[in-house]
């Protein structure tokens, strides 16, 4: 069985905008930065125990290019707190288009 335990969660969402103009009250908030890290007891992917006692880190950034059109930009890594020295890291992005 897989736990894990959170040990610290820290969204910040910045409501500062780095584009146009500030101090509007109808003003969006355009950049969004997310970073979370855990504990994981079992790291199974596929039913494949691939490490335990493993700490992970990620961090996330949202960039409003518009109203549609969202930029997501990322990265994780993970470490193995032990002799084995698995480790694993990941880079994501990912263009995203909301119709409303």
């Amino acid at each position: 069985m897989k736990t894990i335990l959170s040990l610290a969660i820290i969204p910040a969402c910045l409501s500062t905008p780095i584009f146009g103009h500030e101090g509007h009250e109808d003003q969006k908030t355009q950049l969004g930065i997310e970073a979370v890290t855990s504990y994981r007891s079992d790291y199974v992917y596929r039913g494949f125990e691939l490490a335990e006692n493993t700490l992970d880190f990620q961090i996330e950034g949202q960039i409003a290019i518009n109203d549609y059109t969202l930029l997501n930009l990322g990265a994780w890594y993970a470490q193995e707190s032990g002799s084995s020295g698995y480790d694993e890291a990941a880079f994501f992005t990912q263009l995203r288009y909301e119709k409303n």
